[in-house]
């Protein structure tokens, strides 16, 4: 009894028993007999239960077998082991995580979805992906029935929701990542914000992760968006992730395989922001006219989706004969078409699966381009479930540090925003100033922490932000924004 209370506490000796030495016994006794192997050469098919299994067992016994070597410093019978013998630990802390709870596991597991595809790198998509990624069939075959919410984007909240109910706002952050200066030094500061901020945001629970896009931005650097998201996606994992294109400047092949790979490493669903991009000299130095950048982004759409649904493809535009690519996106592919004009917002609603509203929107402005959003979509017979706002904010606990910095930046012109446009203060008060939007009927809400920073503020301070967005998240969800006080 004294060893098997050790056992439990990790307090043994290597080379003991553990209570998990006899579980593992029974398992792989289970294994030769619920044998996925044995179950496809008798049924013909590929069920997956004894799958489940088999890969339930393998992590078990590989995670026992690793906490056992004293040369990694680990505990031979380590606390994420405890009970259920397949149980895998989130990165960031929370609740654990099944084998099989991978797309649409946890608190976004939706039971409508379909049956989800093999993944790579040991991410199986066993189970089901939520229903926010599939098309219905009548938009499919490019009819004009009405499409249903849940069937074309799904309303994922947290948990069961009453039939009628609206989802649950979600909380997502995009990541900055220009340089604050023209110095390689300062380009490595750069991203090392951009990775403690990713850090941040997973502990903080939220939503998705974004990155953006910009070209030719020398003297300035700016990391660019693929390979920053794929360092990113070592520390976040499970939840939706994405990048804005400036689709215009991107070659459709190029576009869709450097999304098929990032979709394909993400182990979540993949959102495809759709930016048209502006300013000549950008444009210019990526050798595409300006003035075609409309005819180019609508065409690039129409290929890059034909290719990500494993089509071959021509496209005299761009000069495309005959193309395929792979891997394709495991989970599939979400498109938020951004804009904030009037034809911007009709072709969101004619390409994509969801406007996605400008940073710069103030509560005046974007009513009513919300309003004729809705309004195409009621034309095209489609009924969105999703509508997410970018908003640039600065969170701080102390309400008059965060409100000096952030007047501080208004002060300065911030990207020429509107104070309306910007959000800051401590959590209370930024979930305040964004309800304003979710009352507008902005469903999701992409938060990008104000920079840079005035030089008298410490760096830390944009991180900071970051990991209170998770109170701003708990605030909005809760529907309400109580007072510190009360």
């Amino acid at each position: 009894a004294g060893e098997v209370a050790g056992a439990v506490t990790g307090e043994v000796a290597a080379g003991d028993p553990t209570p998990h030495d006899v579980a593992r016994c029974f398992l792989w006794v289970a294994l030769g007999v619920v044998s996925a192997a044995v179950a496809v050469l008798v049924t013909g098919r590929e069920p997956p239960s004894p799958f489940e299994c088999d890969v339930g067992v393998l992590r078990s016994s590989r995670r026992v077998a690793r906490s056992g070597h004293r040369v990694l410093g680990a505990d031979p019978c380590p606390a994420g082991l405890h009970g259920w013998p397949f149980v895998v630990p989130r990165r960031s802390g929370a609740n654990p995580v099944r084998p099989w709870e991978r797309y649409g596991g946890g608190r976004d597991r939706n039971p409508g979805g379909r049956p989800a595809r093999a993944g790579r790198l040991g991410a199986r998509t066993v189970g089901r992906v939520p229903a926010w990624h599939r098309r219905s069939a009548t938009r499919a075959r490019g009819g004009r029935g009405m499409t249903s919410a849940a069937a074309r984007t799904g309303a994922t909240g947290s948990g069961p929701r009453g039939a009628g109910e609206p989802p649950a706002v979600r909380v997502g952050v995009s990541l900055g990542t220009f340089a604050a200066g023209t110095t390689g030094d300062e380009a490595r500061a750069a991203a090392e914000y951009v990775v403690r901020a990713a850090r941040a945001a997973a502990a903080a629970d939220l939503d998705s992760l974004s990155v953006g896009d910009h070209h030719a931005t020398g003297p300035v650097g700016y990391l660019q968006n693929a390979p920053v998201l794929g360092r990113l996606l070592a520390e976040w994992t499970g939840r939706p992730v994405g990048c804005l294109f400036l689709v215009p400047l991107w070659h459709p092949v190029l576009l869709a395989e450097q999304v098929g790979t990032l979709a394909t490493l993400a182990e979540a669903p993949f959102v495809l922001q759709v930016g048209m991009g502006s300013g000549a000299g950008q444009f210019a130095a990526m050798g595409v006219p300006v003035g075609e950048r409309v005819r180019r982004t609508e065409e690039s759409v129409r290929v890059v989706k034909a290719l990500l649904r494993g089509e071959t493809v021509d496209s005299p535009l761009w000069g495309v004969t005959g193309a395929r690519v792979a891997p394709l996106p495991p989970a599939g592919v979400e498109w938020w078409v951004g804009g904030g004009v009037r034809t911007a917002v009709e072709r969101a609603a004619r390409l994509g699966d969801a406007w996605y509203g400008n940073a710069d929107l103030t509560l005046a402005t974007a009513k009513p381009l919300i309003d004729q959003y809705r309004e195409a979509c009621g034309r095209l017979g489609v009924v969105p479930a999703r509508i997410p706002v970018r908003k640039d904010v600065f969170i701080a606990e102390d309400a008059s540090f965060a409100e000096r910095v952030g007047d501080a930046l208004v002060a300065r012109g911030y990207r020429g925003f509107e104070r309306g446009a910007v959000a800051y203060g401590d959590p209370h008060q930024v979930a305040e100033q964004l309800q304003a939007f979710v009352a507008l009927g902005f469903t999701d809400i992409v938060l990008r922490t104000m920079r840079p920073l005035p030089e008298e503020v410490d760096p830390g301070a944009a991180v900071a932000s970051v990991e209170l967005a998770g109170e701003v998240r708990a605030l909005l969800r809760g529907g309400a924004t109580p007072s510190p006080g009360g």
